[in-house]
């Protein structure tokens, strides 16, 4: 054999080589995504929406929360104005105070980073959403005969066409336009640990697609020589790194491949997916309704601690010295023994009502009130009422005063002769209090009252308050007498 012919037979035998390489690297090529691929897509997309839904409820929840606080905090300060028996004073102080740092807290994620929070996962759960729902749908509506790359069917040549049997297959790739508002969304594909599903591991060209159904799906084509670009020849974009459907699927030098969303959430190299996980993972607001909380549930509460502290102990806010006996405290001040799951507001929402609300008799209880109106109608029904109050009693007040400091003409008379014993002398050292000696008069009578003086204190008999009237007036010295005699006040008032 001589040289030319061994160099031919080699040639043959390289490019035999090459064609079998170049066979095998093009076995999948042009196959559509498996169904049970882009189906799991579609639930991904859909985990997206379930972000702007969750964020909706979250944005909602505080606000009602605050708005439930805000009622719990008016009825405490209703039950305090009735002064009700039923409920220490120092517990519903407690109530009251504990309601008022669980609307601060309600209120201060939306004046803290809670907002930004939520409408940023919104805003991430849109970008996979659009991402995953935009590629899903090219490929939908390019499609024609059994010439596309979505499958249809499991080992057949079938494909997806149009974007109505894309959604009628799989519902999770619709877009819905309303957005309810979802606290617990049941997650398809993301969970807090990364990912589930089909999706999840990584996939070869042979298991992301259905392998030997040729749809001619110029997407699944080696990067070396893209279809998409020139259906014949193909074109070189090996150097651009190429992936679609945010990051999940990379145009490899075999076709279609994946590196697996796991593994893409752990890296950098698909942050539309990496973002939307993040927010998925993000804790949302737990703070408890006060008008909810049980003894045993607040106990573990720091704002019910601190109101607790400084109302049922007696000590400063923030003082955790005697904690220890809080919970036996909190159970003997609220009547909870042997009544654990008992609502820490229970008396204060059994305090009868009956009769106030003129435009609500069927309101029989403070409980049953649940309109912010009608509460603050209660609260300046039981201020007015205690304001009235204080004002008779105060008035009460003056008129013992001043009857105890007014002596009638008859005893300043009688005063002035026996301390005056008729002697002129005497007499004359009693003259500031009204005394004049009268030799003529009857013995034992010579010092009396004079004519001046007796005319005084027939006016001072004769003013309001010493006639038997009422006296409507409550201004002037009535301050000066209620901090005169506060525990004589408080008798007349209670």
């Amino acid at each position: 054999m001589n040289a030319a012919v061994v160099s031919m037979v080699t040639m043959l035998i390289v490019e035999n080589l090459l064609n079998i390489g170049h066979n095998t690297a093009e076995a999948a090529v042009a196959n559509p995504l498996k169904k049970t691929y882009w189906e799991a897509m579609c639930d991904l997309s859909n985990d997206g929406n379930l972000l702007a839904q969750r964020a909706a409820s979250r944005l909602k929840a505080p606000a009602t929360t605050a708005l439930k606080d805000t009622k719990t905090l008016l009825k405490a300060l209703v039950f305090l104005e009735s002064a009700n028996s039923t409920l220490r004073e120092a517990a519903t102080k407690t109530a009251a105070d504990y309601s008022a740092r669980m609307l601060q807290a309600n209120l201060n994620f939306y004046t803290g980073t809670g907002t930004a929070r939520e409408v940023q996962a919104a805003r991430d759960g849109g970008r996979l959403q659009g991402a995953l729902r935009e590629f899903l749908a090219t490929q939908a509506v390019v499609s024609a005969s059994n010439k596309g790359c979505l499958s249809a069917q499991s080992g057949g040549n079938n494909v997806v066409q149009g974007l109505r049997a894309l959604e009628e297959a799989r519902p999770t790739c619709r877009v819905v336009n309303e957005l309810a508002d979802e606290e617990n969304p049941a997650f398809a594909i993301l969970t807090k640990a990364g990912a589930q599903g089909e999706i999840a591991a990584a996939k070869d060209v042979d298991t992301i697609t259905e392998n030997g159904q040729d749809t001619k799906c110029d997407l699944n084509s080696i990067n070396s020589a893209h279809a998409w670009l020139d259906g014949s020849t193909g074109g070189n974009i090996n150097a651009n790194t190429p992936s679609v459907a945010a990051g999940l699927i990379d145009l490899a030098a075999t076709g279609l491949t994946s590196k697996g969303l796991t593994t893409l959430l752990a890296g950098n190299d698909a942050p539309i997916l990496k973002a939307a996980h993040a927010a998925m993972t993000t804790g949302g607001p737990s703070a408890l309704a006060a008008a909810t909380a049980t003894p045993s549930s607040a106990a573990n509460d720091d704002n019910f601690k601190k109101a607790a502290r400084r109302y049922l102990l007696g000590l400063a806010a923030d003082d955790n010295k005697q904690d220890q006996q809080l919970q036996s405290k909190v159970t003997e001040s609220y009547n909870a023994a042997g009544k654990p799951t008992k609502l820490l507001l229970q008396d204060i929402n059994d305090m009868p009502i009956e009769g106030i609300l003129k435009n609500s008799p069927n309101l029989k209880k403070l409980g049953d009130v649940t309109d912010i109106n009608q509460l603050l109608e209660l609260y300046f029904y039981y201020s007015d009422l205690n304001k009235q109050r204080l004002q008779e009693a105060a008035k009460k007040l003056q008129d013992l005063e001043t009857k105890a400091g007014t002596k009638s003409a008859a005893d300043k008379e009688k005063e002035c002769n026996t301390k005056g014993q008729d002697k002129q002398d005497e007499c004359e050292k009693l003259a500031k209090q009204g005394c004049a000696f009268n030799s003529e008069v009857e013995k034992g009578k010579k010092c009396t009252l004079s004519d001046k003086a007796k005319d005084t204190s027939k006016e001072a008999a004769n003013q309001p308050g010493n006639d038997g009237k009422t006296n409507t007036n409550t201004t002037g010295s009535n301050s000066f007498v209620i901090d005169k005699t506060p525990f004589l006040l408080a008798v007349l008032l209670f």
